[in-house]
């Protein structure tokens, strides 16, 4: 029996990042060095999953975070993956364009 595309995905070693409850101007450095931080020390893995749950206070910074981390997956061969999204953000990644890039 052949594993689905779904299965092989989950099967790969993971780093999940959380975002915090607030991502703004005066917030999106910090929180960037934070999640590079835990990225790095992940260690070698094949997906990196960043969950959006915790977001309660944000601005488009939030997708300037997220795009700096995104552009560490291709140089390490990462997969993306955004985790419990909701209206609000989902609304705003539509608003810049980046559902694409971000969702799929």
């Amino acid at each position: 029996m052949l594993a689905s595309k779904q299965d092989l995905f989950l099967a790969m070693p993971a780093c999940r990042l959380s975002l915090p409850s607030e991502v703004t101007h005066d917030t999106a450095t910090a929180v960037l060095e934070q999640l590079q931080r835990q990225l790095r020390l992940s260690g070698v893995v094949d997906v990196v999953e960043v969950d959006v749950a915790a977001l309660r206070r944000f601005d488009s910074s939030v997708l300037a975070v997220l795009l700096a981390l995104l552009r560490t997956a291709p140089q390490n061969d990462r997969k993306w993956r955004v985790l419990n999204s909701f209206p609000q953000f989902a609304g705003l990644v539509a608003i810049y364009g980046l559902d694409e890039l971000l969702f799929s």
